[in-house]
């Protein structure tokens, strides 16, 4: 039985299909989410292992002698790397491949 508003079963059914069909290439789009791991750069590295000890922006910044801009530079490409959405998951991601301590 149809119910008004709700989408055609068969219409669901193919977008079910084209969800399966992009799991099969889940290595392409999220390669740190199925084992592939992206080396950071020594930076990247150091930037990461400063958000991880509980440092703020500028206080890292500091103490790894760049300036502000170049470390917020070196986090976004650090969080790209790691396919994270924010500092905390690319932290947690860099752990977990043994990329920072």
């Amino acid at each position: 039985m149809a119910v008004p508003g709700w989408p055609d079963q068969d219409r669901s059914d193919d977008a079910l299909e084209r969800i399966l069909a992009d799991v099969d290439h889940a290595d392409e789009l999220w390669p740190s989410r199925t084992g592939a791991m992206t080396t950071l750069t020594r930076r990247e590295r150091e930037c990461l292992t400063a958000c991880a000890a509980g440092l703020e922006y500028t206080e890292a910044a500091l103490i790894l002698g760049i300036s502000l801009e170049s470390f917020k530079t070196h986090m976004r490409k650090a969080r790209r790397a790691m396919r994270a959405k924010n500092t905390v998951q690319a932290v947690a991601e860099a752990l977990r491949q043994g990329q920072i301590s």
